[in-house]
């Protein structure tokens, strides 16, 4: 998934930061323990992948890795079966993110909702019964996400590239929709795994 940054420069660097912040969160720790979360460092890379829906070894070579992924709420730790690796690197213009996710065997992501149906109407609410990608920037911390005028960026999508995405709370209502990450998405799914651009 390659992120453009379509609002401004500096809001989309915060939002950068952010979305490590959240990913940090989600990461492995010792349960019922309050340690600092563990850093993050995203590298820039030298040349883009192909968004294709691949993740090729050459191609994510230089990219940062993060795996040990908990549920949000009950927190435990996602069993290894199910483990994701995200890939996280950034170039001069945009952040880039993939995923590889197993499917154990006999089993496929659920995915009803169909790139085109994103364009008839708002789909976040048939997408959440989908398996489906949630991405979150706060620019403006956690404490103030759900705050009119402050808000934070979402991006819903599932294993058919269905996509959604809106600015939630951003002080103006029915705008919501209005904002657009503004990259491209590829999605591939296989006999052992469900992987996204």
């Amino acid at each position: 998934m390659k992120l453009s940054p379509l609002c401004p420069p500096r809001t989309w660097l915060a939002g950068k930061w952010s979305l490590l912040a959240a990913l940090a969160v989600f990461c492995l720790g010792a349960a019922g323990a309050r340690a600092e979360p563990p850093l993050l460092r995203v590298p820039r890379i030298a040349r883009p992948p192909a968004i294709d829906g691949e993740i090729g070894e050459e191609e994510y070579r230089e990219f940062a890795a993060i795996t040990g992924m908990v549920h949000y709420k009950p927190q435990r730790v996602i069993p290894g079966v199910q483990q994701v690796v995200w890939y996280l690197g950034y170039d001069q213009g945009n952040l880039y993110l993939a995923m590889d996710s197993p499917c154990p065997e006999g089993t496929w992501p659920v995915a009803r909702v169909r790139p085109e149906d994103a364009l008839e109407q708002s789909i976040d609410y048939p997408l959440l019964h989908d398996d489906h990608v949630e991405i979150q920037f706060g620019t403006y911390g956690r404490d103030k996400a759900s705050l009119g005028g402050y808000g934070f960026y979402k991006i819903l999508a599932n294993a058919r590239g269905a996509l959604s995405d809106k600015h939630w709370h951003n002080g103006t209502p029915g705008s919501e929709e209005l904002w657009e990450y503004g990259g491209d998405i590829a999605c591939r799914v296989a006999d052992n795994a469900w992987r996204m651009e």
